[in-house]
């Protein structure tokens, strides 16, 4: 349903925006994984966005965020 699109959502955002920053910036030996599940993850949320199914749960989440503001 549209809350688990919400959770995958916000949790590849976290990823991609705090964790994988931080981590390839604290180690330089693994730097070439991260840049791959980056890309994965952006992957992933492209075809996401495709998926009619998501796009109610976009909205919902960028109505979220106007009613926390």
């Amino acid at each position: 349903g549209s809350l688990g699109c919400q959770s995958v959502s916000e949790k590849m955002e976290f990823y991609l925006e705090e964790v994988l920053p931080r981590a390839m910036r604290s180690s330089s030996q693994h730097q070439r994984s991260m840049i791959d599940l980056g890309n994965l993850l952006l992957n992933l949320r492209a075809t996401m966005r495709l998926c009619h199914k998501f796009f109610t749960c976009e909205e919902r989440s960028r109505s979220m965020e106007h009613i926390k503001d």
